[in-house]
């Protein structure tokens, strides 16, 4: 209550008692009693905050009915600034007493880029498989016939040289290490095993894997200006060029591969250069490829973002191929470096030549 309210009423019962006009009779001391009670608690003025008694000193809060209910057991008032002093919730008001957590860190600008253990690794299966020097694994299932795994690795590189989450079609060929599936196996007389043995098993959580593959991918992309160039010619020609030493990021739409006759790719030696693609589809055929600048296989990584489809043949992948999302098809021809994609259907051959570890971060000068 304003206190222009609250003084009229002290002072008409402050008049009425100096006017003689004492109530008689059972009524005069309540009415009395009011008048003293509102005489000792006057109400705040515009700029006060705290309520006073009739002395002037701050009230305790401790009236009838104070706190909200009017049975005096409710929680005490407070007109101070900030929170009560009797208060124990948390900044959030939940009462519970707890600090609230501290916000999380923000994501590291960085990431490390380590594709280099398998020279295949898909999610689904694997078909049509011949020679593949490096370690295979694939979530599903495993066909291969007149075929050798793993003849290129060192001879104590024996762990999950070939892996299947499903089953395991061997026929007439060998295997350099361990293998293991997680159906059931053809393999028979016709197939050797060479430091190692095939059981049954799955060693490997794919679908986690797989998932940091596609988060690994984004990241690769989120970069938002390349820092090499991309020049296409008319005649069929699409060139990469990059100067820095540490990574060098270039952009291309997945349906220019279709229109190459021949690509090049320029960046210093050491150096590492992401192309990355966009684009559903991708066709790779017919056409040759070079380095120059001192850069070699073991330092490009084509990202394959958003593609879903990804064909070719009668050519040479000189590279890693990051494709999470895709389903390749792949005849007459090899890749140098590794395959990672959603499944891998073809006669092409995969040779030893691992990407180099990087680490990539895109806020950084120069990346």
């Amino acid at each position: 209550m304003k206190s222009q309210s609250l003084g009229w009423w002290v002072l008409l019962g402050v008049a009425a008692s100096a006017c003689g006009g004492e109530m008689a009779g059972p009524e005069a001391a309540p009415a009395q009693d009011n008048v003293l009670e509102a005489r000792r608690v006057t109400a705040l003025d515009d700029n006060d905050e705290t309520p006073t008694d009739e002395d002037g000193e701050p009230t305790d809060g401790e009236g009838p009915g104070e706190g909200g209910g009017g049975d005096g057991e409710g929680e005490l008032p407070w007109w101070g600034e900030g929170p009560p002093p009797w208060w124990t919730g948390g900044g959030d008001g939940g009462g519970d007493g707890e600090t609230p957590p501290p916000p999380p860190p923000p994501p590291s600008p960085c990431v490390q880029v380590d594709l280099d253990e398998y020279n295949l690794f898909v999610l689904g299966n694997y078909s049509q498989g011949r020679d593949v020097q490096g370690k295979v694994a694939a979530g599903g299932d495993i066909s291969m016939t007149y075929f050798s795994v793993g003849g290129s690795l060192a001879q104590d590189n024996t762990s999950n040289v070939l892996v299947a989450g499903g089953n395991l079609f061997l026929n007439s060929g060998s295997v350099y290490g361990n293998g293991s599936y997680g159906g059931y196996t053809t393999a028979g007389q016709n197939v050797t095993v060479h430091r190692g043995a095939l059981s049954q098993g799955t060693p490997i959580d794919f679908a986690a894997r797989f998932t940091a593959l596609e988060s690994l991918s984004e990241r690769l992309g989120s970069a938002p200006n390349p820092t090499g160039t991309t020049r296409i010619e008319s005649w069929g020609g699409l060139f990469f060029e990059g100067h820095n030493a540490g990574v060098n990021t270039f952009s291309v739409d997945a349906s220019q591969f279709g229109r190459t006759v021949y690509m090049n790719i320029n960046a210093p030696a050491g150096s590492r250069v992401v192309i990355n693609v966009r684009g559903a589809f991708a066709r790779f055929a017919n056409f040759g490829s070079s380095f120059s600048g001192g850069i070699d296989q073991k330092g490009v990584l084509f990202n394959f973002i958003d593609t879903t489809k990804i064909e070719a043949s009668s050519y040479g992948f000189w590279g890693t191929v990051l494709a999470p999302k895709a389903d390749v098809t792949f005849n007459n021809g090899s890749w140098d470096g590794g395959i990672y994609a959603r499944s891998l259907t073809g006669t092409a051959e995969g040779h030893v030549n691992p990407l180099k570890d990087f680490e990539y971060c895109t806020l950084v000068s120069g990346d």
